[in-house]
């Protein structure tokens, strides 16, 4: 049976992380593998483990424990990973970077990787990491390997403006940036709290807040607790001065310390799509809106019509008296009519107030901010999202 997790604390890296792992100890665990790699080789297992019993004031089963899973992996033929030595092994579809960059480096550096081999490739590429490693999925096994390494190394060799658009790009499309970000919307009491969002909805939100307080916030928060950006450009550039060496191996099957990784994280890779994907997305949401008929209400006069979004100019007007208080429902027209003639005719009824409630408030929207405020109404934005946003 493996010793308790908490008797070593991070050292092995098949261990599951609890907490995020900082970069500095991270690298110290891939000092002590090449450390304790040599001394096995020197003196054997059984010195090995009791020198560093002693040095780390860890049990000595627990240290045996760990030099048993290095004496496994180094048996398999494949170079122990460490804080000097970054590890590239594949099999098939699947990549394994062994970085020790800690939990934030790697999932800044998986996040960044998987965008610009997204972008690249034109498919989408899955991403996921620990605090040693970073996992990728490629989209199929063909690709040439050779591709990965020229794309690391052209993100490693990347200046610090690019390298700053690359990772923005990556993180505010990440699951961990759009959950931040409904958090900090409903904290602006952008988003009611009870609302419940799709994962498209939130994308648009995102895209049409880029900028705002709440966007600003939302990244300020995600750069200082769950991404790292100045020690991932750091090790990055490791790799181009050669402090730091990449070794890249290629097999059938993953080295013993490997299959725990992939055994641990891949079923919770995170798919990086392509961006022309995600335009694709918007342009057909953009098609269908632009589609949607509305049944258009005049406040002034009384008039009653509707029309696709697509055929209403930039300032919707009153074909009738040229008003433009118009009030805009996706409510079938002939209902409507029968609604506001009650209304005008001062016979409404109570089932009636919920709707003439909307026109006025919809008017109120269509008459200061004109055709954009009927796209969103078929989106089902809420009115106080729709008028914060173009208050902007």
């Amino acid at each position: 049976m493996a010793p308790a997790k908490d008797t070593i604390g991070a050292i092995p890296s098949w261990v599951g992380e609890e907490i995020p792992v900082p970069f500095e100890v991270a690298q110290d665990v891939g000092s002590i593998k090449e450390e304790m790699s040599n001394y096995i080789i020197k003196v054997g297992p059984e010195v090995t483990a009791d020198v560093f019993s002693m040095k780390l004031g860890v049990s000595r089963d627990t240290i045996r424990y760990v030099v048993d899973k290095i004496m496994e992996h180094m048996e398999s033929g494949v170079p122990m990973p460490s804080h000097r030595l970054v590890l590239l092994e594949r099999v098939g579809d699947l990549i394994v970077l062994y970085t020790h960059g800690g939990t934030l480096v790697n999932r800044t550096i998986a996040r960044i990787l998987g965008e610009v081999l997204t972008e690249r490739l034109g498919y989408p590429v899955g991403v996921q990491q620990d605090a040693y490693a970073v996992i990728l999925q490629l989209p199929r096994p063909g690709i040439d390997t050779a591709l990965i390494l020229h794309t690391i190394m052209d993100v490693a060799g990347m200046d610090e403006r690019t390298f700053i658009d690359y990772a923005m790009r990556a993180i505010t499309r990440t699951g961990i940036f759009k959950r931040k970000f409904v958090h900090v919307a409903r904290r602006f009491n952008v988003i009611k709290k009870d609302r419940e969002l799709s994962d498209l909805a939130i994308t648009n939100l995102i895209e049409l807040y880029k900028g705002s307080p709440v966007f600003t916030e939302t990244l300020k928060e995600v750069l200082t607790r769950d991404f790292d950006l100045d020690n991932t450009y750091i090790f990055l550039k490791s790799l181009i001065n050669g402090e730091r060496r990449l070794v890249t191996i290629e097999r059938s099957e993953f080295s013993p310390m490997s299959r725990e990784v992939v055994d641990k994280i891949s079923h919770r890779l995170e798919v990086m799509a392509p961006e022309r994907l995600d335009k694709l997305v918007r342009e057909s949401v953009k098609a269908r809106l632009l589609n949607e008929s509305m049944t258009l209400v005049c406040l002034n006069c009384g008039w009653v019509g509707s029309a696709r979004n697509k055929d209403l100019p930039d300032r919707p007007r009153c074909p009738k008296c040229g008003s433009e208080r118009l009030g805009a429902l996706k409510i079938d027209e002939e209902k409507v009519r029968q609604v506001v003639e009650r209304w005008r005719e001062g016979k409404a009824r109570s089932e009636d107030n919920e709707i003439i409630e909307y026109i006025n408030r919809t008017a109120e929207l269509v008459g200061r901010y004109g055709k954009l405020a009927c796209l969103h109404y078929p989106v089902g934005l809420g009115l106080t999202i729709l008028r914060n946003s173009y208050q902007r």
